[in-house]
Parts: C-alpha cells; sequence; structure tokens
C-alpha cells in the first residue's frame, strides 16, 4: 500500500462509514508495507489513524515496513509523536545503486555479461532508469528474436546513456545538486555557502579523477595549488564530524566516476 492509498482509502471509509472494515482490512496482515509514507503529511486524522495501526500492529507482533523521501526526524508535516514513532524501528538509508548494484540488476534480467559491464557504467545511479533500461532491452528481444549487443544497445539505448564524464561536465552537474551556478563557483564570491560548495567541489574531483591539485584548481575558478590543498583539508577535517557531509561527498565521487 503507498500513502496515497492509505489517504484515499481512509477518506473513503469515513464517507462510506465503513471506517471498522478498513481497520480489519490494514491489520489483518502478517507484513504491514507502506511506500511512500510522506503523502500522509499534514492530513491530522489520516496521521492519527496511521499512528494508532502501527502501535496495533506492533503489539500483534506483526511486521511493519515503511518508505519515505526523507528520515523519520527529517519529515515535514508530522509531529514529533509520529517522526518518533516511526524512528522507533530500524532505520535504513536506501542509497542510489552504484556500478557494481546496476551490473548485477542488467546480469539478473539477462544481459549479456559484456553489455551489463558497459550499461552499468554509462547510466546513471538510479534504479528506476536501470528497469528503464532493462524494459527497451527486453522488449527489443522479443520483437526482434536476437540478443542485444553494445552497437544494438547504444542505438536503443541513446537518449538514456551518459557521456564521456569531463571535469566541467561534473563541476557543472555539481553545480546542480549543491544549488549554486557555475558562475558563482568561479567567481570570487566568498559567502560561506558559496566557499563550502566550491571546497566540497575540489574534494569531489580529487577522489573522482587522477587530475593533479593544480588542474582541479583550474577547473573551478582559476585557484592555485595552495588553495585547493587548503579547500581539501578543510572539508576532510569536517567530514569527520559531519556524518550527513561526508555521506554527500561520497555520493557525488562515485556520481562523478
Amino acid at each position: 500500500m503507498t500513502g496515497g492509498n492509505f489517504v484515499s482509502e481512509f477518506a473513503r471509509a469515513l464517507h462510506d462509514r465503513t471506517i471498522f472494515a478498513f481497520k480489519d482490512y490494514c491489520r489483518k496482515c502478517d507484513t504491514f508495507i507502506m511506500d511512500d509514507v510522506q503523502m500522509l503529511a499534514g492530513k491530522r486524522a489520516t496521521c492519527e489513524e496511521f499512528m494508532q495501526l502501527i502501535m496495533d500492529l506492533r503489539s500483534a507482533g506483526k511486521n511493519i515496513v515503511l518508505t519515505a523521501n526523507a528520515a523519520p526526524g527529517n519529515l515535514t508535516g508530522f509531529d514529533r509523536r509520529a517522526q518518533s514513532l516511526m524512528a522507533s524501528g530500524l532505520v535504513a538509508d536506501m542509497v542510489q545503486p552504484n556500478e557494481n548494484v546496476r551490473r548485477v540488476m542488467l546480469l539478473r534480467a539477462g544481459v549479456a555479461s559484456d553489455v551489463a559491464t558497459e550499461l552499468a557504467h554509462r547510466t546513471a545511479a538510479d534504479g528506476h532508469l536501470v528497469r528503464g533500461v532493462i524494459m527497451k532491452i527486453k522488449t527489443y528481444n522479443d520483437l526482434m528474436g536476437m540478443p542485444v549487443d553494445m552497437n544494438v544497445a547504444s542505438r536503443l539505448l541513446a537518449d538514456t546513456l551518459q557521456r564521456a564524464k569531463t571535469p566541467i561536465s561534473m563541476v557543472r552537474a555539481m553545480c546542480e545538486k549543491l544549488g549554486v551556478s557555475y558562475d558563482a563557483i568561479c567567481g570570487r564570491g566568498r559567502a560561506r555557502a558559496l566557499v563550502m560548495a566550491r571546497q566540497t567541489m575540489m574534494a569531489v574531483l580529487k577522489g573522482a579523477t587522477n587530475l593533479s591539485l593544480s588542474e582541479i584548481g583550474q577547473y573551478v575558478g582559476g585557484r592555485d595549488h595552495a588553495t585547493v590543498v587548503y579547500a581539501i583539508a578543510q572539508v576532510e577535517k569536517q567530514k569527520q564530524g559531519d556524518l550527513v557531509l561526508a555521506a554527500q561527498i561520497n555520493q557525488l565521487i562515485a556520481e562523478c566516476k
């Protein structure tokens, strides 16, 4: 069940006066799974019903699996009780699939090993996108009755496969991720958020490429060697006490490789 389904079914049960049937339906299960819990945000009565459901299921020893687009403590539109209840279980961060995971997904779908390796390298770290690639390949196989080699895959997936990454393209992509403009990064602005973004990009380029420190500085507004050394040292220092920043940088490095 998705959060949207829960909201609409709860509203329908109230309208049709079948709320007890709805309660029984949700509780008669061994494992309760809800995707997109954030869809309940701001709906007070629905959240109250949801919290009571979770407590009843837990008391009955049932399994509960909830997914959302943010950690429980970061979900907006929920009061502290709801956030605390959701955080009381095992909270796991579902990261985007890395290259090896993407390759395994393609192999399990029957894609040839050499094709799967190349596609995994050139496909963005997005599980939905990988599923779309698999669907295209399977459809081609069914219609044409022949396996897909890399030449066919390149034509078939021209709108999906990533071009070879350059340092400039990496910097521009990180600008979008971090919410800053490319001109600002290359400029002389000293706003705190801008400096942090600039330093983060230098650290990411060091981790994702074989560029020298002087070369990294040239791609981030013509900074000199000493500036790059200082920036990377500052980022490494902050990473030690900021797990969120460390995870963000690791993710950016993975995306740039």
